[in-house]
């Protein structure tokens, strides 16, 4: 068992894979167990684009005025307006900060965003007006702008600091008042920002929920609505792409609390699944309360699938069916090449 940390967690962990792959199920599975807090949604702040990730990236490595000032305004309109429901996007009625309390998600942001800011000044904003010899703004024209200048962080350490107080105001304050010690956070897309999510937390658990490809595909065509698989493969290549790219970068997987399964596996038994889990983040109590699970749902592709839809993905996907851990013809497995 882990000794719970100043913030009393013992672990955490993120769940990560293409989408489609049986993340969200998983999720749902383990915020059953009475040690561990899920997220109720996606977070959406950590590693979606304007998040944590390209902030610390633009007030480190990438730091300029210009990106600094782009990060931060993007950084706190995506917390302040776009999670909270607050705009006419896909966001509408997300309402994040429900999940945690008004009151708490807003002191958590406005701390983080005071240590973020260097400068902050109002600039003038060209006219295109003349009048004689002197340029004039029309009435309803702005005469300002305000220029807000991110710090510049030479070190990546003290930013991430910044990035885990806010985390934990969040998730850890909503696990401790659930009575658990775990929290758990799915974003499918973690699998491919794993190494900054191990910046953040070093002894983290990423659990990476794998499914035959087939079965991803022919799930996001439906999801989608689309008229054709390749436009599904079309979304879903990339990500395999990146995969085989990560793997093949020599990022060391061993040195880290890392979980391959898949998802026909926690189907077939998912208390043995869940067990390999929690005995991975050293929790206490290693049964599980809920096998509830559904092999004949998660195979309905191998039922539902036109042949034609795939043979086509078994063709433009055969170079990572092996690297995920899936069979197809021998055939189309030779001739594979990862691009």
């Amino acid at each position: 068992m882990w000794t719970p940390d100043e913030h009393g967690m013992k672990g955490r962990i993120f769940v990560a894979g293409t989408g489609r792959s049986g993340t969200t199920r998983l999720a749902w599975l383990l915020g059953k167990h009475p040690e561990v807090w899920a997220v109720p949604t996606e977070a959406r702040f950590l590693i979606d684009p304007d998040g944590l990730e390209d902030l610390v990236s633009a007030l480190t490595d990438r730091y300029s005025f210009y990106h600094a000032d782009q990060a931060v305004k993007r950084f706190d309109a995506l917390m302040r307006h776009t999670l909270t429901g607050r705009t006419e996007t896909v966001f509408r009625n997300w309402y994040l900060d429900q999940h945690f309390g008004e009151a708490r998600w807003y002191r958590a942001l406005n701390a983080m965003m005071s240590q973020l800011v260097a400068i902050d000044f109002d600039e003038n904003v060209p006219c295109d007006r003349w009048t004689g010899t002197h340029a004039q703004h029309w009435p309803s024209q702005q005469k300002r702008h305000r220029r807000t200048i991110g710090r510049f962080f030479p070190e990546r350490e003290p930013l991430l600091a910044l990035c885990r107080e806010l985390i934990d105001t969040l998730f850890a304050s909503a696990a401790r008042e659930a009575g658990k010690s775990f929290w758990c956070e799915k974003t499918p897309l973690n699998l491919l920002s794993m190494p900054f999510l191990w910046e953040l937390y070093p002894d983290a658990l990423v659990v990476h929920v794998k499914r035959d490809p087939r079965g991803v595909a022919h799930s996001l065509r439906k999801q989608w609505g689309f008229a054709e698989i390749d436009q599904a493969l079309d979304m879903l290549e990339p990500y395999y792409v990146r995969w085989a790219r990560f793997r093949e970068s020599g990022y060391d997987l061993s040195t880290r609390r890392y979980l391959e399964l898949a998802v026909e596996d926690i189907a077939a038994a998912p208390a043995a699944a869940m067990r390999a889990i929690l005995f991975s983040v050293g929790a206490s109590r290693a049964d599980y309360p809920d096998d509830s699970y559904s092999l004949d749902r998660t195979n309905a592709w191998q039922r539902e699938m036109e042949p034609a839809d795939r043979r086509r993905c078994e063709e433009r996907l055969a170079p990572y069916f092996g690297l995920m851990g899936y069979d197809i013809e021998p055939r189309l497995a030779e001739a594979a090449t990862p691009a």
